[in-house]
């Protein structure tokens, strides 16, 4: 398999967080495609409504709009929706592969890759963007200190 060039310098965890987004996009798309199937037969349009609204504080009209936007907007959901998800189940590879990470935020900080266009990541300390930068570069075998 190869995700990109980059894959021989890679960690596990590195590879596992690539994957683990990807995984996102496809739930998304998967989420999407739901809810236009119940809006066309108006079976379930509303459960779908406020099961966003209940789980993730997000309207049904804000969803489709930032699935519309492309990947920007994908990522932005990625974020809102699931990020603590994908830190848990980082936690989770690394634990089950006897894969520790070096600093305790690392799992937070290498799930930020892909991520880095969002409005939350730019909310962060130029500080903040640097340890996670830093991470991700490191468990990618690119940051040689």
């Amino acid at each position: 398999m190869q995700l990109n060039s980059f894959n021989k310098k890679a960690s596990g965890k590195a590879l596992a967080a690539t994957l683990i987004h990807e995984i996102m996009h496809c739930v998304l798309l998967d989420m999407d495609k739901y809810a236009r199937m119940a809006d066309k037969k108006s079976i379930g349009a509303g459960s779908f409504d406020s099961t966003l609204r209940r789980r993730y504080n997000i309207s049904r009209d804000e969803f489709f709009s930032l699935m519309n936007s492309g990947e920007a907007g994908q990522h932005e959901l990625m974020y809102r929706l699931f990020y603590r998800d994908m830190v848990s189940l980082l936690k989770q590879f690394a634990k089950v592969h006897r894969e520790p990470f070096l600093d305790y935020r690392d799992p937070d900080f290498l799930v930020w890759s892909g991520l880095q266009k969002t409005a939350e990541y730019e909310k962060l300390s130029y500080e903040e963007r640097r340890e996670i930068e830093t991470a991700i570069l490191r468990e990618k075998g690119l940051y040689f200190p």
